[in-house]
């Protein structure tokens, strides 16, 4: 019992971060992106066959293949062993990332307690468990959440590991290089700074000749990676780097140029490498923009709530409270801090992408943050208890922590799946679900959409029809570019048609609008949550033509979001819809 009592605040942090990511994995986030769904499909694929789902490439492999746009090279690998025995399902294809995630909260708590004490890693514990970012990503399926653990783990094992031991930091970081493509413009960066920290100030100027080890073996991978990185299938995402080539900057060159009048200055400063650097720095101050952090969120949806900011509005001002404490306090460990933060915007920067450029390429920024806040509380803490007030303090922090958090819960739990339904795709969850009732009643389905391969593996994974003997079975039908199993078929949106019999016919809104024939058939609808738009068409539909269809979505409960648990006439009233 003195021993479980000994662990008490860890576990107070571990059952708080549980309690905000083990449940309902399955409903928030109501389904998954498109990115998401592609490395858990691949990694049962390549647990079943080796290689991945549309059999374009094998993990083991890494060879140039202009097939398919190529994903990062070791999640697949990881999360093979984890996905592939099991039938596909949401939860558990989000719980493997809800657990690191957890992890990544244990690191930071036992990095900060070695570093700050016991008040400050409890402290930083907490806040982490709590941290929208976190528990935001770490409910996804993405593979910066597996990355962002793995550098998380290195750092705190920097101020634990002594002599030979050093060398194990080997492990974690290049399971951080190797999980993410997106940090790897300041990879060697990072590891240089946790090195340095370590030899300099943990181990007192000791066991250089290891720290020297891990940075230069950590460093000759990076070095060897984009030495081959023309071979690698990875070089086809060579066009994402923020060049001073890029259209963005030669398109403000000239738009520029034409806006000015003609003067020696007009070259001198409306030229490729000033327009280039003007941006950089531009992407590098945005990156630290304090209505995304703290109010909005990033741009784009599948990143992003909208409603509300990676942090809390409180937690500014822990913040600049953390910097002054551990800036008077602890003065090498702030520099330490500060630097990564300085680094932490460099794969935002050098990435063409214009969205999600804060809340995945900056990933190394959001647990930093998350120090200092747990600092800033524990300074105010420790204040209060020199006057003797403490416990009101506490008792205040937690009223206002307690509104803040039912704030965020009330959003991302059960507003977020309505306004943003399609962020993750939820009509292709939907989709599927209607789709599996045809193929058990024996219903031919053609599904015309602009991605047919995309939304035959969402209905592979919600289905759940997807099993190690069709496996290699659906590789040849991918190869062949033969979407379809039993009686459901995809196709390009190519040629208009007019409906045969006995056949029901799925019809992409937007991107097929030129198969009028089809369109212009009664039809129901698949709709956006949030306004009843059409994602889909339905034509002939013989699912829920026993059921009234509503006009709009509505009633929606947050047991409806898990859609492959409800009966016929539940799915067919609520998220069928009849356009009149």
């Amino acid at each position: 019992m003195k021993k479980i009592w000994k662990f008490r605040y860890l576990l107070l942090i571990v059952l708080v971060a549980s309690l905000f990511r083990l449940p309902f994995l399955d409903r928030a986030p109501s389904s998954m992106s498109d990115d998401e769904i592609m490395y858990i499909a691949d990694a049962k694929a390549v647990w079943n066959t080796g290689r991945n789902m549309s059999n374009a490439w094998s993990p083991f492999w890494f060879v140039k293949n202009t097939k398919e746009f190529p994903p990062t090279e070791l999640p697949n690998v990881l999360l093979a062993p984890i996905m592939g025995p099991m039938p596909f399902s949401l939860a558990w294809a989000h719980l493997p990332y809800a657990v690191l995630n957890i992890l990544l909260v244990i690191a930071l708590y036992y990095f900060s307690k070695k570093l700050f004490g016991n008040t400050v890693g409890f402290c930083v514990g907490l806040v982490a468990a709590i941290n929208p970012w976190n528990i935001f990503f770490g409910r996804t399926s993405f593979d910066a959440t597996i990355a962002i653990s793995f550098f998380m783990i290195g750092m705190c094992l920097v101020v634990y590991l002594k002599g030979k031991n050093i060398l194990f930091l080997i492990i974690p970081f290049l399971l951080a290089f190797g999980t993410y493509i997106g940090t790897r413009t300041n990879y060697v960066l990072f590891v240089g700074l946790c090195c340095y920290f370590g030899w300099r100030i943990v181990s007192n100027k000791r066991f250089l000749k290891y720290y020297l080890a891990v940075f230069i073996v950590c460093s000759a991978i990076c070095i060897y990676y984009f030495a081959i990185f023309p071979t690698l299938s990875t070089s086809q995402r060579k066009g994402e780097l923020f060049t001073p080539t890029s259209e963005t900057v030669m398109t403000m060159v000239d738009s520029e140029r034409r806006q000015s009048i003609k003067t020696p200055l007009t070259r001198l400063f409306a030229n490729k490498p000033v327009v280039f650097v003007r941006l950089c720095i531009d992407k590098y101050l945005q990156f630290f923009s304090p209505t995304t952090l703290f109010a909005n969120g990033d741009y784009r949806a599948t990143f992003s709530l909208y409603r509300h900011g990676y942090f809390y509005y409180v937690d500014i001002l822990f913040l600049f409270l953390g910097l002054f404490y551990i800036a008077k306090r602890y003065k090498h460990a702030f520099w330490f801090l500060v630097s990564i933060i300085a680094i932490a915007p460099i794969p935002s920067v050098a990435s063409q992408a214009s969205t999600g450029f804060a809340a995945i390429r900056g990933i190394i920024l959001y647990p930093i943050l998350t120090i200092f806040i747990g600092a800033g509380i524990a300074y105010l803490v420790e204040w209060a208890k020199k006057r003797k007030i403490n416990k009101q303090v506490v008792l205040l922090l937690f009223m206002i922590y307690a509104i803040l958090i039912a704030n965020f819960v009330n959003i991302y739990v059960f507003q977020y799946p309505i306004y943003s339904s399609e962020s993750y795709s939820f009509s292709s969850r939907i989709l599927s679900k209607y789709l599996l009732y045809g193929n058990n009643e024996g219903r031919k389905i053609v599904v015309y959409t602009t991605s047919p391969k995309e939304r035959f593996i969402y209905y592979l994974f919600f289905s759940s029809l997807y099993e190690n003997k069709i496996a290699k079975d659906i590789q040849q039908r991918f190869t062949m570019k033969q979407y379809e199993l039993n009686s459901i078929r995809f196709e390009n949106c190519l040629i208009d048609k007019a409906p045969d019999k006995d056949t029901t016919y799925v019809i992409e809104s937007g991107g097929c609008d030129k198969m009028k024939v089809l369109l212009s058939q009664p039809k129901k609808t698949i709709p956006i949550l949030a306004d009843g738009g059409s994602v889909y068409s339905i034509v002939d539909d013989a699912i829920c033509a026993s059921f009234l269809s509503p006009r709009y979505p509505n009633n929606i409960t947050f047991s409806d979001l898990s859609v492959e648990k409800l009966d016929k006439e539940r799915f067919c009233t609520t998220f069928i819809t009849e356009m009149k």
